[in-house]
This record gives C-alpha cells, sequence and structure tokens, in this order.
C-alpha cells in the first residue's frame, strides 16, 4: 500500500508525496461472558480485550445485559464501552497519527403483549462518541473562495459525537389473519469536530423512520405481503447548500438532505409440494407506486461552485418473478 505523506500544518492539510508503506500488524482478540437465566429475570456480564501492535495498549470493551419481568410487562437494559480500531488503509492515510474510536452505548426497553399474538416494544438509546475518524480536506467554501480537496481520502482523529433516539414497534404473529408490524425510529447523531470547531449531523443521521410490514395467508399454500419503507433521508455528505436540485458548493458540512425516501413492495407467492421437493413461485412488484427516490453520488464542481451529478435516480417500479425449488 502506498502512504498519502499527508500533514497538518496551521489546520491546513498539506500533501508531501506519496511513499510505499509496508504495514506489519498483529492483532489479538479475546472475548467472554457469564449469564444467568430465571423466570423473571436474566442477567449477562462479558467483555472483549484487543490488541493491536500498531498501537501497542491493550482496549478492554466490558458490557452488560439485563432482564426484568414486571407482571407482563418486560424490562430490558444495557450498558456497554467499545472500541474500534482504524485499519491499517486508514493508518496509511492519515494527517495525524490516528487513535482507536471509542464509545459508550446504553438501552432501555419495555415491551408488553396485548395478547397471546399482539404486543408492542419501546426502547430508547444513548451513545456517546470519541476519537471518531473523518475524512479532512474535501471541497468546500472558505471566505467565499472554493478550496479545492485532496482526490484521495485523508483521515484525523478529531470528532467527539452523541447520538440518541426511540423505537417504537407494535407487532401480530399468528397463523390466522394479517401478521406483521409497525416500526417508527426517531434518531439524531450529532457530531463536533475538536481541532476545527465544527459542528455537523452525521453521514448517516436519519431523524424519522418508518417500516410496515404485513403478510396475509390466503391458503396452506398461497400468501401475499405488503413491506413498505419510509424515512426522513440522510445528509449530502460533504460540504453544500442549496437543496437537492439546485445544489451549489458551500461552507456547513452535511447542510443539504436528500428528499424524503419512500417505497412499497409487494409480493405474492404459491407453492407447491411433491414427494421429495417443494416448488414456490413468487411475483413482486418493487417500488409499486413508482415513486421517485434519490441517492447521492459521485459529482463535479463547476467554476460557479455548481455541485453537478451528486444526486442520482434509484429504480423506478421494478416487476420481477422467479422461482424456488427445494430439494
Amino acid at each position: 500500500m502506498t502512504s498519502t505523506g499527508a500533514v497538518l500544518v496551521n489546520g491546513t492539510i498539506r500533501i508531501r508525496n506519496l511513499l510505499p508503506m509496508d504495514v506489519t500488524t498483529t492483532v489479538l482478540n479475546a472475548w467472554g461472558q457469564i449469564a444467568h437465566r430465571g423466570p423473571k429475570r436474566s442477567m449477562a456480564v462479558g467483555g472483549r480485550a484487543s490488541h493491536d501492535t500498531l498501537f501497542q495498549s491493550p482496549r478492554v470493551s466490558p458490557w452488560v445485559l439485563a432482564e426484568q419481568r414486571l407482571g407482563p410487562v418486560m424490562i430490558t437494559g444495557s450498558l456497554g464501552n467499545f472500541t474500534q480500531l482504524p485499519t491499517t488503509e486508514q493508518v496509511g492515510h492519515a494527517a495525524l497519527a490516528l487513535r482507536p474510536e471509542r464509545a459508550w452505548s446504553a438501552e432501555l426497553g419495555f415491551a408488553h403483549a396485548l395478547s397471546s399474538t399482539t404486543g408492542w416494544r419501546v426502547v430508547g438509546f444513548g451513545r456517546r462518541e470519541s476519537d471518531i475518524l473523518r475524512r479532512v480536506a474535501e471541497d468546500r467554501v472558505v471566505n467565499g473562495q472554493r478550496v479545492v480537496g485532496l482526490p484521495f481520502p485523508v483521515y484525523t482523529s478529531d470528532l467527539d459525537g452523541r447520538s440518541r433516539g426511540v423505537d417504537v414497534v407494535l407487532e401480530r404473529r399468528a397463523t390466522r389473519g394479517p401478521s406483521g408490524w409497525i416500526a417508527y425510529t426517531w434518531a439524531h447523531t450529532r457530531y463536533d469536530d475538536t481541532r476545527t470547531g465544527e459542528s455537523f449531523d452525521g453521514d448517516f443521521d436519519q431523524r424519522h423512520t418508518l417500516n410496515v410490514f404485513v403478510q396475509q395467508r390466503l391458503s396452506y399454500r398461497m400468501n401475499v405481503s405488503m413491506k413498505l419503507r419510509a424515512g426522513s433521508s440522510v445528509p449530502v455528505v460533504g460540504y453544500f447548500e442549496g437543496t437537492t436540485e439546485d445544489l451549489r458548493l458551500g461552507s456547513e458540512r452535511n447542510r443539504v438532505r436528500l428528499p424524503v425516501y419512500s417505497r412499497l413492495d409487494l409480493r405474492g407467492s404459491r407453492t407447491f409440494t411433491f414427494s421429495r421437493q417443494r416448488l414456490t413461485l413468487f411475483v413482486e412488484v418493487m417500488n409499486a407506486t413508482a415513486r421517485e427516490n434519490v441517492r447521492q453520488s459521485d459529482g463535479s464542481i463547476r467554476p460557479s461552485f455548481e455541485a453537478v451529478g451528486y444526486i442520482e435516480k434509484l429504480f423506478p417500479l421494478v416487476p420481477s418473478a422467479g422461482i424456488l425449488i427445494e430439494f
């Protein structure tokens, strides 16, 4: 592999040259867990120890999981500390010496069975992160002038972040009538750059997410299903301003977001059973409403700061059919 030869001088990334770099590292990992399960209470305590010769000092990641039943309500909770080591490629493309990423994560949930087939669940979660990797030296606007970024990724360990949210699920599991679930998630992820003072939403921050799945068995061999996915979508990663229809290079990172994503899929199947085989025929329509969804792509910046080619359309309505043979 090669090293970028990048250095950070007075807050500016400077590239000296491209140098070949041979990296040899040994990673040792060990983990263990002890658990107790009872009719009303369960608990598990564990940990993971890792040592990478590239970073020398060992890392320990402990966690604890617990469940407690109070009448018809099940309470669950977890707490853990986790470490993620940079890859050798990221180390080779670093402006400064990288540090392992660290995070504390906590979760608290409540579940209640309304009947033998139906129940609900609510889970709240939070996460604090330190020394998170970020890509630097990206195209941006500074004091009205364009700063041209590097054509290859350069990383630093300068981000501290926090993430929090809640999941709400209503579910029905039954052999007769409709079954499925409705799930909604609200979440927010925000990062602060401890070196530059920047603050921006995470690259995969999505505030609102809705998933609906319904399945109906029409007979012993035939069933139909519907799946709806919708979300407020994620940022256009980079320094942009304006809208996805009129995108321009800007001075703030992850300020512009993709439009709302929504997709409805429909599926039907029929099974034929033989003495030793089973044949299933199915038809499926993806994005049955032919909604125009988009995603981020690689683009270019014009001298006028106009950002072109960064937004591309996803597949429209896509019908399909197939055969599954099981021996």
